[in-house]
């Protein structure tokens, strides 16, 4: 958990420093890229409250189960913060390959998180403390994982042209909204 705590920390700092890349643009002390702003939306919002988000989830899950707490799983790690890293290279490049293939990543490692909350239910449910068995926080945070599932896909899927076959209207707005209202809201 600590090494989730220990990106978020980097995130938020590279963040900061964007934020002085902004200052400094609109100053005209630097020149402006491309992709800069949505950098800097997604370290806040992909980096730091993701990392802060898989960190926190498998033990607040098993606390409320009254299960151990589990093991810390190297697979999502390093899936979540390669996609993480490849992103943070495709972004500011407006580059396909590594957004598809970060994108990618970070949806395999959010898979692994939902089959890891989804296998934490407690074994006899203590009807005094929970009715739901320590279920109702759970599938809130599934719910909120799946909406960032559907995030991860609509946000890949604008730089593969899939979207408009599919029927999506507006996908950056849909982007944003599952990502937001939907992962964030609920969990």
């Amino acid at each position: 958990m600590i090494l989730y705590f220990l990106m978020a920390v980097l995130f938020i700092s590279l963040a900061v420093l964007q934020a002085f890349d902004a200052a400094f643009v609109g100053f005209n002390l630097l020149p402006w890229f491309n992709g800069m702003r949505w950098l800097r939306v997604h370290l806040i919002t992909l980096g730091t409250l993701t990392e802060v988000i898989f960190g926190v989830l498998p033990g607040l899950v098993a606390l409320h189960s009254g299960l151990p707490k589990p093991k810390f799983r190297w697979d999502i790690w390093l899936l979540l913060n390669g996609g993480l890293l490849t992103l943070l290279v495709g972004i500011p490049l407006v580059n396909a390959v590594p957004i598809i293939a970060g994108g990618t990543l970070v949806f395999l490692a959010t898979l692994l998180l939902i089959i890891q909350l989804a296998q934490l239910r407690a074994a006899k449910p203590a009807a005094a403390q929970d009715p739901a068995g320590g279920s109702a926080g759970r599938k809130f945070y599934l719910a909120g994982l799946a909406y960032f599932l559907l995030g991860i896909f609509i946000g890949t899927g604008l730089w593969l042209g899939w979207l408009e076959p599919l029927g999506v209207q507006a996908p950056l707005e849909t982007h944003i909204h599952a990502n937001n209202w939907g992962l964030m809201s609920l969990v």
